[in-house]
């Protein structure tokens, strides 16, 4: 999994699974009529190895920020 992201940082560009996500909707709770549009909630569903680095990627933002003065 290193080596995938070490080379996708080298070449500056994903990997063709790495840039796919599923969209999916779910029904949004409380709501009776579900053929209405509004009455959904998209979902993205993302490759597992990407979500990992974007939650890396995200804890390293924030503590930045908050070192930040």
């Amino acid at each position: 999994m290193v080596a995938s992201f070490n080379e996708a940082f080298e070449k500056k560009e994903m990997s063709p699974s790495q840039k796919q996500a599923i969209i999916t909707l779910t029904e949004k709770k409380g709501k009776d009529s579900l053929s209405y549009l509004e009455n959904w909630r998209p979902i993205s569903l993302i490759n597992a190895d990407i979500f990992g680095i974007y939650s890396v990627a995200d804890a390293t933002v924030a503590l930045q920020g908050s070192l930040t003065v």
